[in-house]
Order: C-alpha cells, then structure tokens, then sequence
C-alpha cells in the first residue's frame, strides 16, 4: 500500500510538533479531494473511509482462531471501490445514488461512513440519516457515532447537541462552555412511508434514506426533494 495513505505513515506528527498542522490540513486535502496515486485517482469518500473512519468488522483470533469482533478502520474491499465510482459520478452529474444489493454488501456501514464525511469536513452543513422505522435508523446513527468517537482528535469535534432520535451538533465549546456551531446530522422518521413531510423545513448537504425496499419511499422523496435541490443540482 502506498505511503500517501494514512494508515501506512510510520510517524503522525503529534499536537506539541511544529509539523502537525500542516500535515493534517494535508490529510484533510486529500478527504475532501481525493488523492492521485501512481496515475490512479482515489476519490475523497475512499480515501476518508479506508484511513480515518472506524467500524466493527470481523477477525479471526491467531491463537484459538474463534471469530471476533474490532474496532478498526475498514478493509478496501471490491464493494468499496465501486461504490466510489459510482458517487463520482453522481457528484459529476449532480444525482443521487441508489445502492441496491444483498447482505453483507456493506450498505449502512457505507452510508454511516458518507454521513461522518461530510459533517466533519463541510461546515455549517445538514446532513440527514432517514428511514421508514427506528430500528432501520437506530443502526445507520450507532455506526455514525462510533465512528466519529474514534476520529483523531484533529477531525473530532465536541457534541453541542447529541440526541440521536432528533439530532445531533457537531461543534465546539470554548473556556466559557459557549458552543458553536459547526455541522448538524439529522434524524427523521417516514413511518412506513405515512410520514411524507418528515424531511421538511431541512436545506441538506447529505440526504441518506435507508432501507426503501422496506416502505413506500417514492412520495416521501419526492416531499423531501426541496431539501437538497440547489442552483447546483
């Protein structure tokens, strides 16, 4: 693996070096734009996924070889590299992407990883996690809080507001314990598809909608389309 990623830099400068904000406004560089590695681009989304953000995934024990579970930064898998693919280009045309597959593909891990970009590095954002149940949406904002607990602390924020039923403010508190504001995550509930208006009143940077096989989505898309239509797309 390439020494550009960061998972495979030897020494991370810590906060007392003179180096250390250069070089994570660096990584920061390469989250939000991606980087070129011998002539192959790696959008900004597989970069953050593969090198800052953090999931539960499957080991086998080396001693008594059980299954176990860590908490670590995610493998580059086939699955993710296409998805990379395709959300350029979606970006490219200014669409959506709807991912559609088997278990195990990894889907709410990927939207969770989606939702944890963009608060952390576009500020002043909304960024919605939405479904047709609580259970649906109860998995998409754990691994959302898991991973931004386990971010370096140069990309973790405080917790302004932090209820995961409503909404959570992403931000930071100064000597006096005054908040601000950085990025807000969303959360709303389409009841099966009977709750079509559960997106109004947002301006959203990211809109997730979990599960649509589950619920009769389309009008509740099409109430929540206002949300994220811009001069831009």
């Amino acid at each position: 693996m390439s020494s550009e990623f960061y998972i495979n830099i030897k020494s991370i400068p810590d906060k007392s070096s003179i180096e250390y904000d250069d070089f994570f406004k660096n990584e920061l560089k390469k989250i939000e734009y991606g980087v070129t590695i011998n002539g192959v681009y790696i959008p900004g989304w597989l970069y953050w996924h593969v090198n800052h953000w953090h999931l539960y995934k499957d080991y086998q024990d080396p001693i008594n070889h059980s299954i176990k579970r860590i908490n670590s930064v995610p493998d580059l898998r086939d699955n993710e590299w296409m998805i990379a693919e395709y959300l350029t280009e979606a970006e490219r045309l200014m669409k959506g992407l709807l991912v559609v597959g088997s278990r195990r593909l990894g889907k709410s891990e990927l939207e969770g990883s989606f939702i944890g970009r963009n608060s952390t590095i576009y500020q002043g954002t909304q960024n919605l996690i939405s479904g047709g149940n609580d259970s649906d949406i109860k998995v998409i904002a754990g691994i959302v809080d898991n991973g931004l607990k386990n971010l370096h602390p140069y990309f973790r924020f405080d917790r302004i507001a932090n209820d995961w039923r409503k909404e959570v403010v992403l931000g930071y508190k100064d000597k006096k314990n005054i908040g601000y504001e950085w990025s807000k995550i969303l959360i709303r509930n389409f009841d099966d598809g009977n709750n079509t208006e559960a997106a109004a009143g947002t301006t959203l940077k990211t809109f997730i909608m979990d599960e649509i096989g589950k619920f009769s989505f389309f009008e509740c898309f099409e109430a929540a389309k206002p949300a994220f239509t811009s001069p831009f797309g």
